[in-house]
């Protein structure tokens, strides 16, 4: 017996043509599977360092904030001082902005942490100057403005940012008819004038 006879099967027509329909149809679709797969990682290759750019000047809070802290230790694989250096930079920029201290609090922390791991006296330096700075600035509360009612034809407005006087502003009536709104606010008499 040859070895070729071994190997030969028969296979019924129309079996062998089904067989063959399913592998004419795979490989027709094979090509636009390929280029699909192609498109999305040529895509994906172009996205990931466009994305690491533009979040390199991100900060805290922002969009691409998390894509930059995320590429961080790739960069670090290069550049150890790259983490440290980030932290003091984005607090550099949020102290110029005049962040509110709630919000500083955390980038505070993170800083202090990645500088305290790489001890480089000159980023120690420039953290505990920002520090300082944060410190000695004036807590800004935002300008909000309180209203009371204690008649309906008379309104108490007072500003929390309002230190002129210790004494609670006077209260002054309004002479006009009440309106149809709910209250017509009247400012408060400045009580160091005469």
């Amino acid at each position: 017996m040859n070895r070729l006879e071994v190997f030969q099967i028969e296979v019924a027509p129309e079996v062998r043509e089904r067989h063959l329909r399913e592998i004419s149809a795979k490989v027709a679709t094979a090509p636009r599977r390929r280029r699909r797969f192609a498109l999305v990682l040529v895509g994906a290759i172009l996205l990931v360092p466009l994305a690491a750019v533009a979040a390199e000047d991100s900060l805290p809070g922002e969009l691409l904030y998390p894509v930059k802290r995320i590429l961080e230790p790739v960069r670090a694989l290069f550049d150890e001082e790259v983490v440290a250096d980030h932290r003091v930079d984005e607090l550099e920029i949020l102290v110029a902005r005049r962040t509110p201290r709630p919000e500083i609090e955390r980038p505070v922390r993170e800083a202090e942490e990645a500088v305290a791991s790489r001890g480089r006296p000159d980023l120690i330096q420039r953290l505990e100057a920002l520090i300082d700075r944060i410190e000695k600035e004036p807590q800004v509360e935002p300008t909000t403005t309180t209203t009371a009612t204690t008649r309906p034809d008379t309104t108490v407005t007072t500003s929390p940012l309002d230190t002129s006087t210790t004494r609670p502003p006077e209260t002054t009536t309004s002479s006009a008819p009440p309106s149809s709104d709910s209250a017509t606010t009247v400012p408060a008499r400045d009580s160091t004038r005469p």
